[in-house]
């Protein structure tokens, strides 16, 4: 263990040289963007919201929440190493206050370990998005590194840290890229139900009056019920057939 204290150290205080004011402003940002891992919860959560983008951020939250469980809930507890700055107090002078000094547990690095694991969940599914996807992909990996190095460059945390960091990160990603495509469906099913919530409900139609049957229209009608036309000739045999007419006087009898 001291074998390992001393590499530490060694590295820590050759990266130590490097401080200058305009790398402190750099450093801080990105040591910033990464503060207790919300840039990329951030950029999960959104990325969930779109279809086009949702096996993006399942990727992510599946490393993150990888990442959580076993950096700051598993070995920083277990192992509970002091940070570099607690170790040698003299080291206070050359951080100053340069940079926000925190005061949980220095192994592993929560910084590396959540940024690599979102880092490398957007890489391995780059070749969904062809060449965009590329370079968001490398852009991820290419802010993880600056983060990781920003926790050697202000002196919080050792090699080892970031180191293992990076290792738990990168597992996370492997575990998510297995995951992501079969927990996608899941994560489909639950924003469609959510955004049915936001939709209005369209009116339902009145219901539109029943078209006459034509059936009914075309009926045959009973030529004994249907009205007379006036155009049409009488049929002398009809005509005697009517009551009417048979009881009318014949003109001939009534010249005999």
């Amino acid at each position: 263990m001291e074998t390992i204290y001393n590499i530490d150290f060694a590295i820590n205080d050759a990266i130590a040289k490097l401080n200058n004011p305009f790398l402190d402003v750099i450093m801080n940002f990105f040591s910033f963007l990464a503060h207790s891992g919300w840039i990329w919860i951030l950029l999960a959560f959104v990325l969930l919201f779109f279809r086009k983008t949702r096996v993006l951020g399942v990727a992510m939250a599946v490393a993150l929440v990888f990442s959580v469980l076993v950096t700051n809930l598993t070995l920083k507890p277990i192992f509970d190493r002091p940070r570099p700055y607690q170790m040698r107090p003299e080291l206070l002078d050359i951080i100053g206050n340069r940079t926000a000094l925190p005061d949980d547990a220095s192994f592993p690095s929560g910084h590396t370990s959540a940024s690599f694991a979102g880092a490398v969940a957007l890489f391995l599914q780059r070749k969904k998005y062809k060449k965009a996807g590329t370079a968001f992909g490398f852009s991820a990996l290419a802010v993880a590194c600056i983060i990781a190095f920003s926790r050697l460059y202000f002196y919080v945390h050792f090699p080892s840290d970031v180191f293992v960091g990076m290792i738990i990160g990168i597992t996370g990603g492997i575990l998510s890229w297995l995951l992501a495509p079969r927990l996608l469906p899941l994560a489909n099913r639950f924003f469609d139900k959510f955004y049915s919530l936001f939709r209005k409900k369209e009116p339902v139609p009145a219901a539109a009056p029943a078209a006459p049957d034509a059936s009914a229209e075309k009926a045959p009608v009973n030529p004994a019920e249907a009205p007379a036309d006036p155009a049409d000739p009488v049929d002398p045999i009809e005509a005697s057939a009517d009551p009417v007419a048979a009881n009318a006087p014949d003109p001939i009898q009534d010249k005999k």
